[in-house]
């Protein structure tokens, strides 16, 4: 299944797209991650991603073309033939289209869009406590998920860091940009019977749970 995961920062949708990864082998596509990998990998012969560096490195937002553009090589990988979890874009109407006109000349489309909606007091809460992994991208909260070690990877050994954007202020103004650019496609997905929502308040394995529900449900509808 291709499944999107949407949902505020701090709603577990790397959690959960883990845990989905884990059990269907399905790829987790984390945008984020594929950017700060392609920003790595930066050779004179990939102007584009010379470009991406250029942009990053002045904190400005990736152009929805050159998303798109990297988006599509990206799914290129053998690892995605099984499947993929899609989390962080499309976050606007104008992405939505440009995700299935690319989809669509692969003849891939979108299985289901899950929606993990959170209290803003509770995400607060929860992005404040999270670390993680700059090595294997392993996951840990200070209250609920600590790592075995404290400040270490139970995986791999390395010292967990705080990402630079989990804070108060970052969040607020990260949620702000959720409410006004992402909140509009919703109604698109709802048309499609495609979005499905659940709360993320709950524990993790009660959201993971539901979504396995949902997931079920709609493997079912498909085969009738």
């Amino acid at each position: 299944m291709n499944i999107l995961l949407l949902g505020a920062p701090g709603a577990g949708k790397g959690t959960q797209a883990e845990l989905l990864q884990k059990k269907h082998g399905w790829t987790w596509l984390s945008t984020g991650d594929m950017l700060r990998r392609l920003a790595g990998q930066m050779t004179p012969e990939k102007a584009h991603i010379e470009r991406l560096c250029a942009i990053m490195a002045e904190g400005r937002l990736i152009p929805d073309y050159l998303m798109v553009m990297l988006l599509e090589e990206e799914l290129q990988r053998p690892c995605y033939e099984k499947g993929f979890i899609l989390d962080g874009f499309p976050r606007t109407d104008t992405q939505v289209w440009q995700l299935e006109k690319m989809l669509s000349e692969k003849d891939k489309k979108l299985d289901a869009v899950i929606l993990l909606t959170v209290d803003e007091k509770a995400v607060l809460a929860r992005i404040e406590g999270r670390r993680s992994c700059p090595k294997c991208r392993a996951g840990y909260h200070l209250t609920t998920q600590p790592p075995k070690k404290k400040g270490v990877c139970d995986k791999c050994g390395t010292a967990l860091m705080q990402r630079e954007d989990d804070t108060a202020k970052t969040l607020t103004r990260r949620l702000e940009v959720f409410r006004i650019q992402t909140a509009p496609i919703l109604p698109h997905y709802k048309r499609g019977d495609l979005l499905t929502e659940i709360s993320g308040t709950r524990s993790v394995q009660q959201v993971f749970a539901e979504i396995e529900k949902a997931l079920r449900a709609i493997k079912k509808k498909r085969k009738t």
